[in-house]
């Protein structure tokens, strides 16, 4: 307590002389800085009252105000912002001053004023300037101390002031407390005996006896309070920092009142952090999850999923309620992401492969009831069994992609090399496209980089090539172009295709890659689009450990470039 005294009374002290030191600093400068800036305005305005056009008349009368205020500096500068005469410096010095604020403004007519300020010396420069007879622009300066140099140069007599202040305030401090706590010290230096002493005679002064008496029966009492809650503090502690599953313990006012470090990391909390004593919303901002926390409920117990950064969590809330008043919250939080999410990709696979085998299956099934029944004309036989024929291949090739996705998702893919003449093989895959290219008049560019010939997984890159080169004719514009560029360097194969087709929505782009995805539904089935392609690109780069880039601008045009890395066939040989 005298220490704190002693900082409590030098702290008062010190703070009383700054701020004197500084309202005084303030109000010099500013009714200095007021004057002299009057004086100085009022001398231009008296100088450029006086003089005439002529400039030679001009520079004298200047050098003899120059001569009897010597800390004013004199400028003479002429329309353009030629310095005609400085009192400081030599005008052949001196740079072209038309960029000046109070020239710009002087030459309008007005009395052009400007502060220029360096931190680095303590010190503003002011600066007024008005037009004179003939054009000519006269303008004053000078050099004026700001706050902070005021302040600088004040310091050491402050310093001075404020330890002498320090000094006599200790002294003083000191001496009034040693008086005032001296008594109260020795009951404090001896109080713990007297409340463990077994006998009734304690000696102290008669006011303080009841109070002695009463902090012996607390003291009791507060020694076997302590000891059960510190057992179950330890108990309940361990639990919730050892659980896997994220605990947190809030108050009614959603406070936080106890939460494991897991509950930190599944939520995006920094672990670093504390959150202990803080408001919920500290920890997350999930409206999901801070909704079901704020909304009164007459359940005591709910249950809901969230995703959170890529991560699905299972959330568990159990209120305790007191005469239905909300009195606290217990949350669970479990990682559930890989069950829920192949939950979610086994529902909407199958409800997606149901809707995309039915389509072309009615029209099977339709056409060929309609045969069977012999409710067809000759000439229209051909057409519907062309339709057919369509319909089953496009069956064909969405039970492939379904099988290819199927391989990749239980790591049945079989990755063996084998030599490829890129320029061959190229031609060859472009030869399916090349009728509906020139009926379509597409303008097609293909770029070779590199090696002609390729050691690399056949299938695996006629899956990539086929899908790109194909999403590239189909979306399309009549007579637009597709450029195709291929780089065979040593340790990588990299592919691009471009096309300027209708492109994808920005709110789509991320999505085109996810199975039976299509953006229009309606289009993609009329020009045989499943939606399987780009899924087949993505699962084939992601197993060759490459990566794939999609830039697209609706109707501008899409690029798709991949990135695979090669592998060493003499390393499969071994």
């Amino acid at each position: 307590m005298k220490r704190r005294m002693n900082l409590i009374n030098t702290l008062v002290i010190v703070l009383a002389v700054l701020a004197v030191l500084v309202a005084v600093t303030f109000v010099y400068h500013r009714m200095s800085l007021d004057n002299q800036q009057t004086w100085m305005r009022e001398t231009l305005r008296f100088y450029s009252s006086i003089v005439d056009a002529d400039t030679e008349n001009q520079i004298e009368i200047l050098k003899k105000l120059n001569s009897k205020y010597r800390s004013v500096r004199v400028t003479l500068i002429d329309p353009d912002g030629n310095v005609i005469y400085d009192s400081s410096v030599d005008e052949f010095h001196l740079e072209n001053h038309a960029d000046r604020k109070e020239f710009r403004e002087a030459l309008l007519g007005k009395l052009g004023e400007d502060i220029r300020h360096s931190e680095s010396v303590g010190e503003d420069s002011f600066y007024f300037a008005m037009r004179v007879a003939g054009g000519n622009v006269v303008r004053l300066s000078q050099e004026w101390k700001n706050m902070a140099g005021l302040l600088g140069k004040a310091l050491p007599t402050t310093a001075i002031i404020a330890v002498l202040a320090i000094i006599l305030s200790a002294a003083f401090t000191h001496r009034t407390s040693q008086r005032i706590l001296e008594p109260i010290d020795y009951y404090a230096e001896n109080l713990e005996q007297m409340i463990l002493a077994d006998t009734e005679d304690i000696p102290v002064y008669d006011e303080l006896l009841p109070f002695v008496r009463e902090l012996r029966v607390q003291k009791k009492t507060i020694d076997a309070h302590l000891e059960e809650l510190k057992y179950q503090s330890e108990t309940i502690n361990r639990l919730i920092r050892d659980a896997r599953e994220g605990m947190i313990l809030m108050d009614s006012e959603l406070t936080i009142l106890s939460i494991n470090a897991s509950a930190v990391r599944l939520l995006g909390g920094d672990t670093s952090s504390e959150y202990r004593g803080k408001d919920y919303l500290h920890l997350c901002r999930l409206p999901e999850i801070y909704q079901k926390l704020e909304q009164s409920s007459d359940s005591e117990h709910e249950t809901f999923t969230v995703e959170m950064n890529s991560t699905l969590l299972r959330i568990y809330i159990n209120r305790v309620l007191r005469q239905d008043e909300l009195y606290g919250v217990m949350m669970i939080i479990a990682d559930d992401s890989e069950n829920l999410r192949l939950e979610k990709q086994r529902k909407e696979f199958t409800a997606n492969v149901s809707h995309e085998l039915r389509s072309p299956l009615t029209a099977i099934n339709g056409y060929a009831e309609l045969l069977k029944n012999g409710m067809v004309d000759a000439d229209d036989v051909k057409r519907i069994g062309g339709t057919i024929s369509d319909e089953g291949r496009r069956l064909s090739a969405i039970i492939d992609d379904i099988i290819k996705l199927s391989q990749f998702d239980e790591s049945k893919v079989q990755q063996e090399s084998t030599e490829i003449d890129l320029d061959a093989y190229l031609q060859q895959i472009l030869a399916v496209y090349n009728e509906t290219i020139n009926q379509r008049i597409l303008k097609l560019s293909i770029t070779l980089e590199g090696e002609r010939t390729l050691f690399f997984p056949e299938a695996m890159l006629h899956d990539v090539l086929d899908n790109l080169i194909s999403n590239a004719v189909k979306y399309n514009r009549d007579g637009g172009s597709i450029d195709i560029w291929l780089s065979n360097q040593p340790n990588e194969l990299r592919l691009r295709v471009a096309d300027t087709g209708i492109g994808i929505p920005e709110e789509h782009i991320g999505r085109v890659f996810e199975r039976f995805y299509m953006i229009d539904k309606a289009r993609s089935r009329a020009i045989s689009g499943s939606g399987l392609g780009l899924a087949i690109v993505k699962h084939v780069v992601e197993f060759l450990g490459g990566k794939v880039f999609l830039e697209s601008e609706l109707n501008h045009g899409t690029t798709i470039e991949v990135f695979l890395p090669k592998t060493d066939p003499n390393s499969d040989a071994e």
